[in-house]
């Protein structure tokens, strides 16, 4: 695990998670609710409680344990400038998707994660390694690691979006309103550090995950009837 002296950020890194991590940046993640949506039409998720034992599932065993791991391989390779590593990584992230809709959800925001910062913010590692169709755990640790971001706080910033984006579905699904929203998110402000913290020494040959219900969720997605969302 990094020590607490990568906490200590420039201004001009600041304001690129900032940025990256705002709601507002164009990956369309507001399309997505990662399975809710049918857990919320089952009766499964019915307030915040539910919301925030759900949410606390997706990132300490879901795909953001997976993810997680995934996340901190990429950011050791483009770290390295290890190409072939990055590739190898990058392959195996795509085929851990376990749903159609899953796969939808984080190679679309991959790609247009990575397709916004190479136009806006292009570095040369990236430009020549020409990552082809990544999830959006590969795009955005590839993305923070070529910019000398941190790996600790790139975590903690990408599993805060995820959160925050979960909670969001939640809120207009459920729905609740903006208090209760907020009440979610601080409840689930030390879930993001723990699983941050959780993933950063897990050997690529451990990575994996033990939500089946959520992932079950996602695939019964796919037929539903009525639906806002996209996964």
């Amino acid at each position: 695990m990094e020590s607490d002296s990568s906490r200590t950020l420039t201004c001009d890194q600041l304001n690129l998670f900032l940025t990256w991590f705002s709601p507002s940046f164009p990956v369309g993640s507001f399309a997505y609710s990662h399975g809710l949506e049918t857990a919320v039409a089952k009766g499964a998720v019915t307030g915040i409680k539910d919301l925030c034992e759900w949410t606390e599932t997706v990132l300490l065993l879901g795909t953001g344990r997976t993810d997680g791991i995934i996340f901190c391989e990429i950011h050791h390779a483009v770290t390295e400038a290890d190409e072939d590593r990055l590739a190898h990584i990058a392959e195996l992230s795509a085929s851990l998707l376990s749903s159609e809709e899953l796969g939808l959800e984080s190679l679309a925001q991959g790609g247009a994660f990575l397709s916004a910062c190479q136009t806006v913010w292009p570095t040369d590692f990236l430009t020549r390694t020409k990552l082809d169709a990544p999830t959006y755990c590969v795009a955005v640790a590839a993305v923070c690691a070529a910019h000398a971001l941190p790996l600790k706080l790139s975590l903690i910033c990408w599993y805060h979006a995820l959160m925050a984006g979960l909670v969001s579905a939640g809120v207009r699904l459920i729905p609740l309103g903006q208090t209760q929203g907020l009440q979610a998110l601080a409840s689930l402000s030390s879930t993001v550090t723990q699983a941050a913290r959780q993933v950063q020494d897990v050997p690529i040959e451990d990575v994996g995950s033990a939500a089946p219900l959520i992932e079950i969720d996602s695939i019964q997605h796919e037929t539903q009837y009525s639906r806002l969302f996209r996964s």
